[in-house]
């Protein structure tokens, strides 16, 4: 353990969590709503290096947070069809994909718009990696240094000379996600394409919200699309679909976004802003008060492309 006080794995330490790295506080001076994602409050429970890896592959430990999200986002009509027919809850698999969506956003945003930002990222392994519980259903994800992804070198985030150390980057982060993918798969009954699926999208995602909060939406498609070709070497993933939307242009403004153009230097136009067509589905849809998102795969491209365009 590193610090504090030692106590079961599913309780975790509850003294002194440790420091995130410093380099934390350019991304969240740039994007602030990602400090929630890192920075822990006392008397949060936590687990860093190996158990925060071991913690995230246990059983038990998983169960919780998908009974905890049950409270939160209750799936009535799709667990009353599952117990009907097998005496099993019958939302554990939307349930599981929910939290990992959940999680994904978590872990992987905060570390994904600081490339974007500042050509640096936390470093991907569990070794640095600390894990905090945010409440019984929410993490926190924070590591305790940074590695560098071009910065050093004078290269602009983005810049095609820092692709491959950005595609390493995916990779590795592709290495830490396995052993939970594994886990839900064998202790919650979850295919891994949907989790991996999961994962592309939500690098990618990160990627081109950062984008567009600091004006370089082409930028973060570019880190979103290297990020996921890493990931490629570790799992069977969909490549990630971007769309340029012309504000204020109606349906009519929105067009694949023009990666080569990106690739070679050129930027978008300062009203664009650029969007991820998702593979993957989070599942809210199955609560009785939520709809589709509006990036959900599960609606057409066209109704996706006009409520972007706010038609």
């Amino acid at each position: 353990m590193v610090g504090g006080t030692s106590s079961s794995k599913d309780i975790g330490n509850a003294g002194t969590i440790p420091e995130p790295a410093r380099e934390y506080a350019r991304t969240f001076a740039e994007i602030p709503r990602l400090s929630a994602e890192v920075v822990a409050h006392d008397g949060m429970a936590w687990w860093a290096g190996e158990d925060a890896r071991a913690v995230l592959g246990d059983g038990d430990f998983l169960r919780a947070r998908i009974d905890a999200g049950r409270a939160l986002f209750p799936m009535p009509e799709a667990a009353a069809k599952g117990e009907a027919a097998s005496g099993q809850a019958g939302d554990a698999r939307f349930q599981t994909q929910l939290w990992w969506y959940s999680t994904c956003n978590s872990w992987l945003g905060p570390a994904v718009a600081s490339i974007v930002v500042q050509g640096r990222a936390p470093k991907p392994e569990w070794a640095a990696t600390t894990v905090f519980s945010r409440d019984d259903y929410w993490l926190g994800f924070a590591a305790g240094e940074f590695v560098d992804l071009g910065a050093e070198a004078g290269m602009e985030p983005g810049d095609p000379e820092s692709a491959d150390a950005v595609r390493a980057y995916g990779a590795a982060l592709g290495r830490m996600a396995e052993p939970i993918v594994a886990a839900m798969e064998a202790e919650l009954g979850v295919r891994p394409a949907p989790s991996w699926a999961i994962v592309a999208d939500g690098l990618a995602g990160a990627a081109v919200a950062a984008g567009n909060e600091v004006m370089e939406p082409w930028a973060g498609a570019l880190v979103g699309s290297w990020l996921v070709e890493g990931l490629g070497e570790v799992a069977r993933v969909p490549a990630p679909r971007f769309v340029d939307v012309d504000a204020g242009a109606g349906p009519e403004g929105v067009a694949p976004t023009d990666l080569a153009a990106a690739a070679d230097g050129e930027m978008a136009d300062f009203d664009v802003a650029t969007h991820l067509e998702r593979a993957s589905c989070c599942m809210i849809y199955h609560c009785p008060d939520a709809d589709l998102c509006v990036s959900c795969p599960r609606r057409s491209a066209e109704e996706r492309r006009a409520l972007w365009a706010g038609a």
